[in-house]
């Protein structure tokens, strides 16, 4: 096996470290994670974290950016592969289900949202991969109204509203009792509501002549 190249062997050691930033979160919870923490948890020192990321709050973002899009991605596949709306929202209320199950993306989430609202200076970097993952929204959003026959105009509601469900529904312990619905099944009834073709408005009374 050839060596890795210098390039390689820095973007291993990069994922190595978000591998581990999600398993410590996931053990530890946000606030008690620490850079000491990540590193030793992949098999690193202090120093080559602060080779590859500036901060524990960068290395994060970064981490919640790959599980994101990773998601986004799995969904644009299957809008494109289900043969219909309704297997499509049964296979998404599926994936949901298990994304859900750990809360760490949504715990995250919020985590990373609240201290870019007490940080201008980390805002600025939140803001551009909030971009980013608000652009695969409205990709993936695009596609599920163009299957759905609905128009352009609907994709960024549908954007903005997924955004927002998918982290209250993985927050929402209540949701996972006994007997209620699943999140994923909350998040395909929800959908499929907004999915569902309008009636056309009434025309005007002709005037009386």
């Amino acid at each position: 096996m050839r060596p890795l190249s210098r390039k390689e062997s820095q973007e291993a050691t990069r994922a190595a470290l978000r591998e581990a930033a999600a398993r410590e979160i996931a053990r530890r919870g946000f606030a008690a994670t620490t850079i000491d923490s990540i590193a030793a948890s992949a098999g690193f020192t202090r120093g080559a974290f602060y080779s590859n990321y500036t901060s524990k709050l960068d290395l994060l973002l970064e981490v919640l950016e790959e599980i994101q899009s990773e998601e986004l991605h799995a969904w644009q596949n299957m809008i494109e592969s289900a043969a219909s709306l309704e297997a499509m929202l049964e296979a998404m209320a599926r994936r949901f289900d298990d994304f859900a199950k750990g809360q760490t993306q949504g715990l995250l989430a919020i985590e990373l949202r609240l201290e870019a609202r007490r940080n201008p200076e980390f805002a600025r970097h939140y803001a551009v991969t909030g971009q980013r993952l608000m652009d695969l929204t409205l990709q993936m959003a695009e596609n599920l109204t163009g299957r759905a026959g609905l128009p352009a105009s609907d994709a960024q509601p549908i954007a903005l509203a997924i955004r927002a469900m998918a982290i209250g529904l993985e927050l929402d312990i209540e949701a996972r009792g006994a007997g209620r619905l699943s999140p994923g099944s909350i998040m395909a009834l929800m959908l499929g509501s907004m999915l569902q073709p309008r009636a056309a408005a009434p025309s005007a009374a002709p005037a009386a002549g």
